[in-house]
C-alpha cells in the first residue's frame, strides 16, 4: 500500500502536527485490508438485438455504448465504444467500471430507440454484477441530403454531411451523385450542416416526420483564413481554439485549434460576407473581430492573446450574524467567459484563498457570490491590492425560506420540471441556483434573498419567468403550468392556390402584440436564424413545444417566391390554420445588382459592408408603425426582415477592386443600397429599382468623404471614461463609438468615417453593475456633451476638459 500525505494548500492549511500523522499512518495500515477488499471490480454489459416486427434476434448490429456521468449530462459529450451483435443476436461491452451506462443500437433503416438520446438504460453495480439489457430494433426514419454547387447546378462528390445536436455522431460522405442516405433517425427537428473544400458550409434544420425526407443544398464558393495566434511578446500560442462564424446567428463555418507552432486554418468561411473571429485560451485575454475575405480566397490572419489581468489574490472569512464561521460556504468568481471561473468552499474555520481573480469584462474589480446553506447570498466587489491579498470578512445574513410545488391545469403534480431562482440559468444570476422539484412537484429553498424570483420551465408546459415567489410563508405557494401552444399553418402559392412544398419558417419578436397575448420573453437563435425548414406536399406544417398565447412575428420563405413576413401571430392550442400565401417570383423581375465603391478620389474602395434590401411599400401597411424602410440600426445588426415592409436583405464586401455583386434580385419592388466601412460615412442609395437592368449591374458609387473626430479628456475631471460615442443628426442617423478598455491611453480619441454635418460627441462613463431582481446588468452615464458641424473629409477636434 502507498500513503500519500497532501499538504493543503493554501494561506488558510490547517496545521498538522507529527502525532497526528503517525496516527493517520496507523490508521492507514489498520484498514488497507478492508479498503482492498472494498475496490470496485469490473464489469460487462451483455444483451441480445431483436427485431420488433418479427421477434427474431438479429446477427451483425452495430451496438453502441457510452458511460453516463452522475447527474446526466449530454452524450455528445461522451466517448463512444461500438461492438457488433454475433450470429444469435448476442453483444457484450467488457471491462467496464461501476457506473451507469447508455446502450442503443442501428442496423440498416432500423433503430433501438425511437426519440433521439433515448437509450437504453444499463448499471454494473460495485461488485461487477449487471443485469442484462436487450435491444429491440423498430424502423426509423431516414434523410437523404444531396450537395450541389451553387453557380453551376453539379454534385459534388466527397461533401461532408453532419448533424449537429444528435445521438448519430457519425459525418456522412456524398457520393458521385452529390448523394448520401443517412439511416436510424427519430422525429425531430434536425439541424444539418453540409461542407466541401473550396465551398462555403451551409446548414438548415429540417423537420424530420416521414420515413424519407430529402434535403438539397446549394453551395456557394468559399475561402479559408490561415493565421497564426501568437501571446503579447510575439512567442506562438499553442491550444488555441478558434472559430468563425456569421454576424448573427449560432452557426459555425469552422472551429480549430492551433498547433505548436500557433498556426491555423479557418475553412468554409464565405467569399463576400463578414465572419465573426473569436479566439481563447486559458489565461489569456478573449479575441474578438470581425473581417472579410473581400472576394478573394484566401486571407491571413494574426491573432494576438495578451495574457489575461486579474484582480489579485483574496483571503476570505464567511461568518454568520453572530460572527460565528461559516464551513462549506461556497464562493464562486466569474469572468468575462463561462469557462473562466474560480469556485472554492470554507473550511471549517470559515476560512478560503482564491489567487488571481477573474475580472468582468466591465467594472474594476472582482465580482465574487458568497452562497451557503440557510443563508441568504452575497454579491461583493473585490478591488485589487496593492499589499498582498485583500483580505475580507463576509457576514452572511439568514436565508428566507421558500416552499413551492408546480401542478398542471388538472391540478396533477409537475415533476420534470427546471426550476432556478434568482436567474440561476444565466450568467448575471450569480445569486441564483437551481431548485430540485420531486415527484410530487415539490421544491424548496432556506437560502434565498429579499425579492427573490423564479425561473420554470418543463416539456410540454409554457415556461414562467421572473416569477415573484412569497417567503417565509407557511403555507405552500402552488404554481399552475400551462400547457405548451403551437403554430398550425398552410402555405399556398397566392396565384395557383396549389400547397408550396418546400419551406422555411422564422420566428421573431412581434413588435406590437394584441391585447391580451403575451410578448415573447426570448427567442432561441436557432428559431430566427435557421428556423424550421418543412417538406410537405399538401403544405401543411406544425411548430409544436411554443409558449402558449404568446405573440410572435413570422418569416415565410421559399425557393421560387416572394419572402412573406407576418408581423403579429399568437401562439394557441387550436385546430385551425394560419394561412399563408406566398406571391410567386416572375422571373422576368430578377435582375443583378452590381457595381463598385469608389472614394473621393476615384479609387476603389476595399471592405465596403454593402446591404441591398429590398422593401414593398404594400406591406408597409401592416407594420405597426408604419416604416417604409429599415432603419439604419436595424440594418447594422442584421436585423432588417424584423421590419414588415422589408422583402429580403442581402449583405456583401467589396473586393480589392471596389466590386461587389448581388445576382437574381427582384426589381418590382423598391431597392436601397445601404454601405459603410472603416473610413467610409454611412450611406443609403435610393429608388434603384427606377434604374434600367443594364445600369444596375454596372453601378459606379462616390463613397463621401468621412469627417474624422478627434479630441482630448482631462482625466482629472473625467476620471472613468468608459467611450465615445459619436452620432450623426443628418438623414443618416448612424453612431460610432470607441470604446476604452484596460491599458488603453483614455486622455485620447480618435473616430473616423463619420458621416459630414451636424454631429453630437458624448462621453459616457464606465459601465457601474447594479441588481435588480437578483440579476446583475450595467449601465453608463452620459459625463458630458458636444455638438459639432463638419463637411465630408474634415478633421474637428472635441475636447473633454
Amino acid at each position: 500500500m502507498v500513503l500519500t500525505i497532501l499538504r493543503a494548500a493554501g494561506r488558510f492549511a490547517p496545521r498538522v502536527n507529527a502525532l497526528a500523522i503517525l496516527s493517520l499512518v496507523a490508521l492507514a495500515l489498520a484498514s488497507s485490508t478492508v479498503a482492498q477488499d472494498a475496490e470496485p471490480k469490473i464489469g460487462a454489459i451483455s444483451g441480445i438485438v431483436v427485431d420488433a416486427d418479427t421477434g427474431g434476434v438479429v446477427p451483425d448490429v452495430e451496438v453502441r455504448m457510452f458511460k453516463r456521468p452522475p447527474g446526466g449530462g449530454n452524450r455528445l459529450q461522451f466517448k463512444i465504444t461500438r461492438v457488433r451483435s454475433d450470429a444469435d443476436g448476442r453483444y457484450r461491452f467488457e471491462n467496464l467500471s461501476p457506473g451507469d451506462y447508455g446502450i442503443y443500437a442501428f442496423h440498416g433503416t432500423k433503430a433501438s430507440r425511437t426519440k433521439d438520446f433515448d437509450y437504453a438504460r444499463a448499471k454494473i453495480a460495485d461488485d461487477g454484477s449487471s443485469e442484462p439489457v436487450d435491444l429491440r430494433l423498430t424502423e426509423a426514419l431516414t434523410l437523404k441530403v444531396r450537395v450541389l454547387a451553387e453557380q453551376t447546378g453539379q454534385p459534388i462528390e466527397g461533401a461532408f454531411v453532419r448533424l449537429r445536436w444528435t445521438d448519430l455522431d457519425d459525418t456522412a460522405a456524398t457520393d458521385g451523385h452529390g448523394a448520401v442516405l443517412i439511416h436510424g433517425l427519430t422525429p425531430h427537428d434536425q439541424h444539418i450542416e453540409a461542407k466541401a473544400p473550396g465551398f462555403q458550409l451551409k446548414a438548415v434544420t429540417q423537420t424530420l416526420k416521414d420515413p424519407l425526407t430529402e434535403v438539397t443544398f446549394k453551395l456557394p464558393p468559399g475561402g479559408f483564413i490561415q493565421g497564426k495566434v501568437v501571446n503579447d511578446q510575439g512567442r506562438p500560442l499553442a491550444g488555441v481554439s478558434i472559430g468563425a462564424s456569421p454576424e448573427r446567428g449560432s452557426d459555425g463555418f469552422d472551429s480549430v485549434k492551433s498547433d505548436e507552432e500557433g498556426k491555423f486554418t479557418l475553412n468554409y468561411v464565405p467569399l463576400t460576407q463578414s465572419v465573426r473571429i473569436y479566439a481563447s485560451l486559458k489565461e489569456h485575454e478573449a479575441h474578438h473581430q470581425s473581417i472579410s475575405l473581400n472576394g478573394a480566397p484566401y486571407r491571413p490572419l494574426e491573432i494576438v492573446l495578451p495574457s489575461r489581468r486579474h484582480g489579485g489574490d483574496a483571503d476570505i472569512t464567511v461568518v454568520d450574524p453572530e460572527g460565528q464561521p461559516v464551513p462549506g460556504a461556497e464562493i464562486l468568481n466569474y469572468g468575462s467567459s463561462s469557462g473562466d471561473y474560480h469556485k472554492v468552499k470554507t473550511n471549517d474555520r470559515g476560512e478560503c484563498s482564491i489567487t488571481r481573480l477573474y475580472l468582468r469584462h466591465l467594472g474594476k474589480g472582482a465580482e465574487l457570490a458568497v452562497r451557503a446553506e440557510g443563508f441568504a447570498p452575497q454579491l461583493i466587489e473585490v478591488m485589487p491590492s496593492t499589499d498582498g491579498p485583500a483580505r475580507l470578512t463576509v457576514n452572511l445574513e439568514k436565508g428566507h425560506r421558500y416552499r413551492g410545488r408546480l401542478v398542471n391545469a388538472a391540478g396533477e403534480p409537475v415533476s420534470n420540471a427546471s426550476v432556478y431562482v434568482n436567474n440561476g440559468n444565466y450568467g448575471s444570476g450569480l445569486f441564483g441556483h437551481k431548485l430540485d422539484v420531486d415527484k410530487e412537484g415539490r421544491f424548496s429553498s432556506t437560502s434565498l434573498p429579499p425579492e427573490s424570483t423564479a425561473n420554470i420551465s418543463a416539456s410540454g408546459y409554457t415556461p414562467q419567468d421572473q416569477v415573484k415567489i412569497p417567503l417565509d410563508q407557511e403555507e405552500e405557494h402552488v404554481i399552475t403550468l400551462e400547457s405548451t401552444g403551437h403554430f398550425r399553418g398552410l402555405v399556398t402559392n397566392a396565384a395557383t392556390g396549389a400547397p408550396v412544398r418546400r419551406f422555411n419558417v422564422k420566428l421573431g419578436f412581434a413588435r406590437k402584440p394584441p391585447a391580451g397575448a403575451q410578448r415573447s420573453r426570448g427567442i432561441p437563435s436557432d428559431w430566427g436564424d435557421s428556423g424550421r425548414t418543412i417538406n410537405d406536399d399538401s403544405g401543411r406544417w406544425l411548430w409544436e413545444e411554443l409558449p402558449n398565447n404568446t405573440a410572435y412575428a413570422l418569416t415565410i420563405e421559399a425557393e421560387g417566391f416572394d419572402a412573406t413576413h407576418v408581423p403579429v401571430a399568437v401562439t394557441n392550442r387550436g385546430e385551425s390554420d394560419l394561412e399563408i400565401k406566398m406571391q410567386p417570383i416572375d422571373p422576368g423581375s430578377l435582375v443583378e445588382v452590381a457595381g463598385v465603391i469608389l472614394d473621393p478620389k476615384g479609387d476603389p474602395i476595399e471592405g465596403v459592408l454593402v446591404h441591398l434590401i429590398g422593401c414593398d411599400p404594400k406591406l408597409a401597411a401592416n407594420d405597426p408603425n408604419g416604416q417604409r424602410e429599415v432603419p439604419m440600426h436595424l440594418i447594422r445588426i442584421h436585423q432588417a426582415k424584423n421590419i414588415a415592409a422589408c422583402r429580403f436583405a442581402h449583405e456583401a464586401t467589396t473586393a480589392a477592386d471596389g466590386s461587389f455583386r448581388f445576382p437574381r434580385v427582384s426589381s418590382r419592388i423598391g431597392l436601397q443600397l445601404v454601405y459603410w466601412g472603416d473610413e467610409t460615412p454611412s450611406t443609403r442609395v435610393r429608388k434603384l429599382e427606377e434604374r434600367t437592368a443594364e445600369q444596375l449591374g454596372r453601378l459606379e458609387l462616390l463613397a463621401p468623404a468621412g469627417v474624422t473626430i478627434t479630441g482630448r479628456i482631462n482625466l482629472k475631471a473625467f476620471p472613468d471614461p468608459g467611450r465615445v460615442s459619436v452620432r450623426s443628426t443628418e438623414e443618416t442617423f448612424d453612431s460610432r463609438d470607441v470604446s476604452f478598455k484596460a491599458g488603453d491611453d483614455r486622455s485620447t480619441f480618435t473616430i473616423k468615417g463619420v458621416s459630414a454635418g451636424t454631429v453630437n460627441v458624448t462621453l459616457m462613463s464606465e459601465a457601474v453593475p447594479y441588481r435588480e431582481n437578483g440579476t446583475t446588468f450595467y449601465r453608463s452615464s452620459s459625463l458630458g456633451n458636444r455638438t459639432v458641424t463638419a463637411g465630408p473629409g474634415e478633421t474637428v477636434e472635441v475636447h473633454f476638459e
